[in-house]
């Protein structure tokens, strides 16, 4: 991590081998699983190089411990490094059998429901039944210099509607999204009787 706000963009990505990308996640992914950690989170991640290291590392290194991978997008097709979200579901929803879901967090909710749809085709062009997921932010943008900053996002549970209709089954937040929105979702999917897994 260098603090400098690269993990939102993955600036760092063309400095890094795909060997260099693995070792710097065996140590952390391996604290996770010497935690007894039920699932290992991957995600916020910026890049789908950086997404299928860290997947080679939990297939190579802790083969039986379950897995999602959930990617930082710029807009509502692109990782924060540019690869099309499609190819980046591609890359790592078949690469290793306990990569149980895949999706999209820390980016902006009107972004969304495109980025699921592309996410969707992804998964039924590899035939991977891995679940869909999606927790995005506030829809500010975030600053190593200054901050948060731009208006909050209205992400509501119309919202929430709409991406579990573009095929999302784990939904919630990221930055900034509180309790009073998380329960909103809740409410308005429970009111057309979606039950989420």
């Amino acid at each position: 991590c260098l603090h400098d706000g690269s993990e939102y963009s993955g600036s760092y990505i063309p400095t890094m081998s795909f060997e260099e990308l693995k070792e710097w996640h065996i140590p952390r992914i391996r604290l996770l699983v010497e935690s007894s950690a039920d699932m290992i989170a991957v995600e916020t991640i910026p890049s789908k190089v950086e997404a299928m290291a860290a997947v080679a590392v939990l297939k190579e290194h802790f083969p039986d411990v379950p897995a999602y991978v959930s990617f930082s997008c710029r807009d509502d097709n692109h990782t924060c490094s540019g690869e099309p979200i499609f190819d980046a579901v591609c890359a790592v929803a078949g690469q290793h059998k306990n990569v149980i879901a895949v999706g999209v967090n820390c980016c902006d909710p009107k972004n969304v429901p495109s980025l699921m749809k592309k996410a969707k085709e992804a998964l039924k062009t590899i035939k991977s039944d891995a679940l869909l997921m999606a927790y995005p932010n506030s829809g500010e943008e975030w600053s190593h210099e200054t901050g948060w900053h731009g208006l909050k996002s209205t992400a509501n549970g119309d919202h929430c509607l709409e991406w579990h209709k573009q095929g999302a089954r784990l939904i919630g937040g990221c930055c900034r999204v509180g309790p009073t929105q998380i329960a909103a979702f809740e409410r308005s999917l429970r009111s057309k009787g979606i039950m989420l897994e």
